[in-house]
């Protein structure tokens, strides 16, 4: 635990400090040029991102926080930035020959009284002055990183040089601002300074952004992932909108994949059940080991045929096992460097051939896993995936030699794919190519489960609408009140937990008349709901339910002045199977009775 003390300028906004108050406090102190060299050690050499923080350096960046590390594990702080403020520094800066240096940032995660001990010394016949004491392990840097560097290679540069620099001064002093903020609210700090003055990649906003719905249960995926198999860990790119390392992911899709699983809704509920978010973070790991695991496709490397995990971690494959591994200091980079390339060159190698892992297919595959949540032994559509559709095809079946991924989809009436100029697949993201992969796969995994709808007649004769129409018109009574009885079959999966209450229809007629004003429902709860016992899903077995759910819908007797015939629309909330409730749209034409003809 370091234990450094500096001179105290203020402590801003001191009475909002361990209340909910919105504007943040912190300390302003004051350091000079050689004590901050003397806390901020790293080695420099490269170009463009030199930069190195020491193991043993006091102040330090969280790749999580700032704009991340290289390949090389530098810090992505440009060295022409940091040589103008230098330069400026030593007053060897003619464009900019002035250093005006706005205050630097600091961060102190460590909670408690014992973290900042303020003190006060009285001297004779002058002011008071103020000192604070800082016990802290580590100082993170949620900004002001270019201007530590600047001064610290200023002052560097003034200690070995020969000639003197006459308008530097070792004792320059810099005020910093102290904040003392959770690794979370770091992150807001880090969003508020660099999102509205400096460009950050879209990526790394959506990595920053925790306090939205999705950025919540984001946040809570990657904790349990890290407590876990840590297949995300360095697997997703942040400082980039494309997958140009070792990467299975940019943080945008991470997201989108996220959003497309368990949609908008069941995320905001995230935001007040701990429980589901827990539940939900769980099953995106282990759906995403599952593929992991499971998923093997055959790709050609350097004219030599090999079967790869496409949803590995590369990382952890390649380039940990070499960061971590017993080489001498003076050749550890150079494995790393090598150990990068490598890892590169095969993730590249299997998307410009297998299009399993792209940017659409993890999405619609994440997706996938949200409607088979509530299966019993899920897994077994992953299984089917690799059985019945990659290995049908020797491990190529989402390549350029599969003509079915070119063929036009009668559903959407597009192609998943096509054949670039250089011979390689190219997916689309787009909604309409997103549509078409999703009606495929659901075809070919044997996940389509249609609901069928009946207009129950007499108790025991049935007609069933075809695509919401019904050939069939129904009589409305003007003497008494007309019972219709509509039943609905559909599919859930062996894990929901369904109630008749939890079914619900909308009537709406075309026509308004006295009666239905006063008497009528806009909407009927079902009054049965029934499992078909002994039912066994051809593909699936007991990890699909049938169930048959019963509407009896109650219209008063018709006294509107016209035997005009018109339309009853219904909306049937039915859940899918993962519990989740889709809209059945149907209509029943209608022909109120003729108008008796008085004597």
């Amino acid at each position: 635990m370091a234990k450094i003390k500096l001179r105290l300028l203020d402590d801003l906004n001191k009475s909002n400090r361990g209340t909910q108050k919105s504007l943040i406090p912190k300390y302003i102190v004051k350091i000079t040029a050689s004590d901050l060299n003397n806390y901020f050690k790293y080695d420099s050499s490269g170009k463009k991102h030199p930069y190195k923080v020491a193991n043993d350096s006091l102040i330090v960046l969280d790749e999580n926080v700032q704009r991340g590390m290289t390949d090389l594990g530098r810090i992505r702080q440009e060295e022409n930035k940091v040589k103008d403020i230098k330069n400026s520094l030593l007053g060897l800066n003619h464009l900019a020959p002035k250093a005006f240096m706005g205050n630097l940032v600091w961060n102190i995660r460590e909670q408690g009284k014992e973290v900042f001990e303020v003190s006060t010394s009285l001297l004779d016949n002058k002011p008071a002055i103020q000192e604070i004491q800082i016990n802290t392990k580590k100082i993170f840097l949620p900004d002001s990183a270019h201007r530590h560097l600047g001064i610290c290679e200023a002052y560097k540069e003034y200690l070995k040089s020969d000639k003197p620099f006459e308008k530097f001064d070792e004792d320059f002093e810099f005020a910093i601002d102290v904040y003392n903020l959770s690794l979370q609210d770091e992150k807001l700090l880090f969003n508020e300074l660099n999102s509205k003055q400096k460009k950050i990649t879209a990526a790394k906003a959506k990595e920053l952004d925790f306090t939205s719905p999705i950025g919540n249960l984001k946040d809570s995926i990657l904790a349990y992932d890290q407590a876990n198999e840590r297949l995300f860990s360095q697997n997703i790119e942040v400082n980039s909108n494309t997958n140009e390392r070792h990467t299975l992911m940019t943080m945008s899709v991470f997201t989108a994949s996220i959003k497309a699983m368990f949609g908008l809704d069941l995320i905001k509920e995230c935001l007040r059940d701990e429980d589901l978010k827990s539940e939900l973070s769980q099953y995106y790991c282990d759906f995403f080991y599952k593929l992991k695991d499971e998923i093997v496709v055959k790709c050609t490397f350097r004219n030599k045929e090999k079967e790869v995990h496409p949803f590995a971690n590369l990382y952890r494959e390649y380039i940990y096992p070499k960061e971590n591994g017993d080489y001498p200091e003076d050749e550890l980079e150079e494995y790393i460097i090598e150990a990068r390339e490598e890892a590169s060159i095969i993730n590249k190698t299997i998307r410009g051939q297998d299009k399993i892992n792209s940017n659409p297919f993890i999405r619609t595959l994440a997706k996938i896993g949200g409607l088979i949540r509530k299966m019993d032994d899920w897994e077994e559509v992953i299984e089917n995936l690799q059985s019945k559709l990659v290995s049908q095809k020797n491990g190529r079946f989402f390549q350029s030699g599969n003509e079915e991924l070119l063929k036009i989809q009668e559903s959407t009436g597009e192609s998943i794919a096509r054949i670039k100029d250089d011979g390689n697949i190219n997916i689309q993201v787009q909604t309409s190519t997103l549509k078409t992969i999703e009606n495929f796969l659901l075809e070919e995994l044997s996940l389509k489960r249609e609901s069928k709808i009946f207009l129950c007649l007499n108790g025991d004769v049935t007609k069933e609408w075809i695509d919401g129409s019904l050939s069939y018109t129904h009589i409305l009574s003007r003497a008494q009140e007309n019972y219709i009885d509509i039943n609905v079959q559909f599919y859930i999966g062996g894990k929901v937990d369904l109630k008749e209450q939890d079914l619900v229809m909308r009537v709406e007629p075309s026509v308004s008349w006295k009666g239905a004003k006063l008497n009528g429902k806009k909407s009927v709860k079902a009054k049965r709901l029934d499992t078909f016992a002994g039912y066994k899903d051809t593909h699936y077995g007991n990890g699909i339910k049938k169930l048959e759910a019963t509407f009896e819908v109650t219209l008063p007797s018709y006294d509107n002045d016209d035997s005009d015939m018109f339309d009853i629309l219904f909306n049937c909330y039915i859940p899918t199977l993962n519990g989740q409730l889709e809209t059945l749209q149907f209509t029943l034409k209608v022909q109120p009775e003729p108008i008796s003809q008085e004597d």
